[in-house]
C-alpha cells in the first residue's frame, strides 16, 4: 500500500514539473505576442498619421491649384472687362458719328447718280443664337440687346459663382458646397443677386434678354447645359456628374448663346 501510494507521488510530482515547465513556456509565448501587438499597434497609428499627412498636402495643393485658377480668371476678366470698356467708348463715338452722317445723307433729294448709304444703314446680321431657344423681349422692340444692365447685380452674379468653385456635380443639387448641377448653379447664383430665374436648362437659354457681346454675369447656354459667363471667353459651370464646378472656355461644351437677366 505505501509503495503504490509512493508511486503515485512521484507521478504527480512529475506532472507538476511537466505542467511547470508548460507554463513557463506559455508566459514567454505570451509576452512575446503581446510585444507583437504592441509593435502592430504603433505601426497602424504611424500609417495613420502618414495618411492623413498625405491627405492634408493633397488638400492644401488642390486648394493651391484652384486659388491660382481663380487669380488668372479674375486677371483675365479684369483685363476683359478693360478691353469691353474701351471698345464699347470708341463704338460709341464711332456711332454718333456715323448717325449724323446718316441724317445729313437722309435729307437730301434724290438725285439720278449713284446712291450713298451709309453703312450704319445696314441691316445687322441675324443674331447667332438658336431660334428655337430665343423669346421676344418685353423691354424693347428688339430681341438682341448690347446694352448694360445692373452691373452691381452681374458682379454680384460672378462673385457668388465663384464661391461655387469646387462643388461637386449633384443632379438637381441646389446647396453650394454640397451639390449642384448647371441650372442649379445659375439660378443660385443669381438668387445672391436678388433676381429669380427658372430652373430648368432649356428655360434659362429663353428667358431674359438675348446679347450679342456678353458681360460677366450673363448666362451661357447650349442645348441641354447652362454656365455663368466671367468675362476673357471663361465661365463658372457645373459640367457632369463626377465632375466639379469649375472654370471652362465657353466654346468647351459646343457654341453658345448668351441671356441676360440683370
Amino acid at each position: 500500500m505505501k509503495e503504490s501510494l509512493e508511486k503515485d507521488l512521484e507521478k504527480l510530482e512529475k506532472m507538476q514539473a511537466s505542467f511547470e515547465s508548460q507554463k513557463e513556456a506559455l508566459s514567454e509565448t505570451l509576452t512575446q505576442k503581446q510585444a507583437e501587438v504592441a509593435n502592430l499597434d504603433q505601426e497602424l497609428q504611424a500609417a495613420i498619421a502618414q495618411a492623413a499627412a498625405e491627405e492634408e498636402a493633397r488638400r492644401k495643393a488642390a486648394e493651391e491649384v484652384q486659388r491660382k485658377a481663380a487669380e488668372e480668371a479674375a486677371s483675365k476678366e479684369s483685363a476683359s472687362n478693360s478691353n469691353t470698356t474701351s471698345g464699347q467708348g470708341s463704338t460709341s463715338g464711332n456711332q454718333t458719328s456715323g448717325n449724323t452722317a446718316s441724317g445729313n445723307t437722309t435729307n437730301r433729294p434724290s438725285g439720278g447718280g449713284t446712291s450713298n448709304t451709309n453703312k450704319n444703314d445696314t441691316a445687322e446680321k441675324p443674331s447667332t443664337s438658336k431660334p428655337s431657344a430665343s423669346k421676344p423681349s418685353t423691354g424693347s422692340g428688339s430681341n438682341t440687346s448690347t446694352s448694360t444692365g445692373n452691373t452691381s447685380a452681374a458682379s454680384r452674379i460672378v462673385s457668388a459663382a465663384r464661391s461655387c468653385l469646387g462643388t461637386p456635380y449633384v443632379w438637381a443639387g441646389n446647396t453650394p458646397g454640397v451639390g449642384l448641377d448647371c441650372s442649379g448653379l445659375v439660378k443660385y447664383c443669381h438668387s445672391v443677386a436678388g433676381i429669380s430665374v427658372d430652373r430648368t436648362s432649356s428655360l434659362l437659354g429663353a428667358g431674359g434678354r438675348a446679347v450679342s457681346s456678353p458681360q460677366p454675369g450673363d448666362v451661357v447656354c447650349y442645348p441641354g447645359h447652362v454656365g455663368i459667363y466671367i468675362g476673357g471667353g471663361q465661365m463658372i459651370h457645373a459640367p457632369q456628374p463626377g465632375d466639379v464646378v469649375k472654370i471652362s472656355s465657353v466654346y468647351s461644351c459646343g457654341t453658345p448663346w448668351y441671356r441676360r437677366y440683370w
